[in-house]
């Protein structure tokens, strides 16, 4: 009896030491890519080891970042992290309701199939009769003819049986299939991956403690969207700096509080080692180790379409380059004035590739996507033999779109509305958000405002008729690195109506920050050509072409405005194509380049008009991409 006694609790002892508290997220901290979560468990200990499962947590956990706290005298003897499975509570009325439909269906199908070998019994039956009947003797023609018409039509009426029943078994096997799959899938939905933490804790004495756990986990973070908004080109730019959060860890955020960090915890945080560099004779030349730039962005999982333009150094756009959605064969080239969209399927990053210049690798960061690419040194004078020719790639001096003036403005003025905390780190900032939030785990953002603040600007037009008939108003800021801004899209809103998105880029080393507000509709602009009839078109064996444009501005604003206008000429690289007779209507003018720039200031209602013109001479039997 004493032996059975302890047969019984032996079990109950081993078990004593398991304890299951329930653990409640209490902190969030969001990193641009990554969350580590803070959660809390009230646990109650007996003297000696206790094993205590913290349980229903998020599968996606990083087992080394797991970090136990609030232990007082009690010391941790092993920490370990499994990922089990665990039925959902949901929909378990369809599995039933799959359930009784099956049983009924395969009940029907076992009747149908009976049926279907009963009437072959009687087939196997009625055949076997036969034989024996014509093995008799002294029958009359009178029975055979009436056995032999029995015989026909039985016969048939079960080959019939037998047929229409199969249909319905055939039918039956699908439906069964189809339920199956359908309760299959059910069942697999109504199974998760939930995240489980073992400690094993040894306490001198009991004690209660309140165990505070913190762990990383992955499929979460955050991405900026500002809204930028301006009454006019005579007040100053807000700029409301907002947060859009997601996870889809597996595991609710209910009633948290939100902390937002700039760093990237998942970053190569090891500095680089210069090594030595000798030199020596090889058989090949080696292409030399380009370093790669570290842009910053983070991809941004709502995007599902990017577009944008592909410029060279210079500014110019590129036509045919291939872009392509990393890992798949989803990909499009860019048209003849650089400009691409592609759609995005599943892919995080995105490629950039053309002949002769470096290939680019980016996040999927924004809706729209502009790219300057670089060019190679080793493939700059590659030739590649195409089915109707060859192409390549020079240096060349393109225009540049971006306005270079400096305007110089007032210091800038800040405001938190939010009344939340702004922290600065060694290497990032911090946003503490005072208002508690619930983020699910699902593919839906949540949008938090981290900050705003007005920033005094400077207001310029700018517009380059060759390229785009549209004026684009811009804004200059300075000491723009003091309100922590990370790359992100832009809603733009000007004088009280929605003028579109543009993409706010911090992480350039500019003194001035460039901020594209637009296209104004009240400032016009064109260009056209006007013919010269007096000019000609040869000269013995040189061909003279004679270009003359000539453009208007028109300010039709109730105020005054400050313009830059590009336009250009073309520079020669053959000695035997020359550039004569240039008139740059009094614009700054970059002979290396061929830019003429013109900065205007424009009154009310006022219209001026520029023009330019210049000769082209090149032998009459030889063709110049103008």
């Amino acid at each position: 009896m004493k032996q059975l006694f302890a047969f019984l609790v032996l079990p109950c002892l081993l078990l004593a030491g398991e304890i299951k508290p329930k653990s409640t997220i209490k902190e969030v901290t969001v990193y641009r890519n990554g969350a580590q979560v803070t959660s809390e468990a009230a646990v109650s200990l007996p003297k000696g080891v206790s094993e205590v499962y913290l349980t229903g947590l998020s599968p996606l956990i990083d087992q080394n970042s797991i970090q136990v706290s609030g232990l007082k005298d009690a010391s941790i003897l092993s920490i370990s992290y499994a990922v089990n499975y665990v039925d959902k509570k949901a929909d378990t009325g369809r599995i039933k309701q799959l359930e009784a439909l099956l049983a009924e269906k395969r009940k029907e199908n076992s009747v149908v199939q009976n049926l279907i070998n009963g009437l072959r019994e009687e087939q196997t039956l009625l055949t076997s009769n036969r034989a024996l009947k014509g093995e008799q003797q002294g029958l009359t023609v009178s029975q055979v003819n009436a056995f032999a018409q029995y015989y026909r039509e039985r016969h048939a009426a079960i080959q019939n049986e037998i047929y229409d029943a199969s249909l319905k078994n055939a039918q039956l096997n699908r439906e069964i299939n189809d339920l199956s799959q359908e309760m299959g899938k059910l069942q697999t939905e109504s199974r998760e991956q939930r995240g489980e933490i073992l400690v094993k804790i040894d306490a001198p004495a009991p004690l209660m403690l309140n165990l505070v756990t913190k762990y990383n986990v992955s499929q979460a973070g955050w991405f900026p969207v500002y809204d930028i908004k301006t009454a006019g080109i005579r007040q100053p730019i807000s700029i409301f700096y907002k947060a859009h959060v997601f996870q889809q860890t597996g595991e609710d955020w209910t009633d948290v509080k939100v902390t937002l960090s700039t760093g990237d915890p998942n970053g190569n945080n090891i500095k680089p080692t210069v090594d030595p560099q000798y030199l020596n004779f090889v058989q090949q030349y080696r292409q030399p180790v380009v370093s790669e730039k570290s842009y910053g962005y983070k991809y941004n999982p709502t995007i599902k379409k990017v577009t944008g333009v592909v410029y060279d150094q210079t500014g110019m756009p590129v036509p045919g380059v291939n872009v392509i959605e990393q890992g798949t064969n989803n990909g499009t080239q860019t048209d003849i004035d650089g400009r691409y969209s592609i759609n995005i399927n599943s892919g995080q990053n995105i490629e950039y590739s053309y002949i002769g210049m470096r290939g680019q690798t980016l996040p999927v960061y924004a809706q729209q996507m502009n790219v300057t690419m670089q060019e190679d040194a080793q493939l700059l004078e590659a030739v590649v033999v195409t089915g109707y020719g060859t192409q390549s790639r020079k240096a060349d001096g393109y225009f540049n779109s971006a306005s270079s003036t400096i305007v110089n403005r007032d210091d800038l003025d800040q405001q938190t509305a939010t009344g939340d905390i702004k922290e600065m780190g060694v290497t990032n900032a911090v946003f503490k958000i005072t208002k508690p939030y619930s983020i699910a785990s699902t593919q839906e953002v949540t949008v938090i405002t981290i900050d705003q603040f007005d920033m005094t600007a400077a207001y310029e037009y700018f517009t380059a008729p060759l390229l785009n008939e549209n004026v684009f108003l811009t804004a200059k800021v300075k000491d723009w690195e003091k309100f922590d801004l990370l790359p992100g899209e832009a809603n733009v809103y000007f004088e009280g109506s929605f003028a579109g998105k543009t993409f706010l880029d911090p992480l350039q080393t500019t003194e001035e920050l460039v901020i594209s507000l637009g296209v104004d509709p009240n400032v016009i602009v064109e260009r056209k050509q006007v013919d010269n009839l007096k000019a000609k078109s040869f000269l013995g064996g040189t061909r003279i072409v004679t270009k003359n444009y000539e453009i208007t501005v028109r300010n039709n604003k109730a105020t005054d405005i400050d313009l830059v206008l590009m336009d250009r000429i073309p520079v020669s690289q053959n000695k035997e194509i020359k550039v004569e007779e240039v008139k740059t209507g009094g614009a700054e003018y970059d002979e290396k380049k061929g830019l003429l720039t013109w900065k205007i200031n424009m009154a009310p209602k006022d219209a001026i008009k520029k023009q330019l013109s210049y000769e082209i001479r090149y032998p009459k039997d030889k063709r110049v991409n103008m």
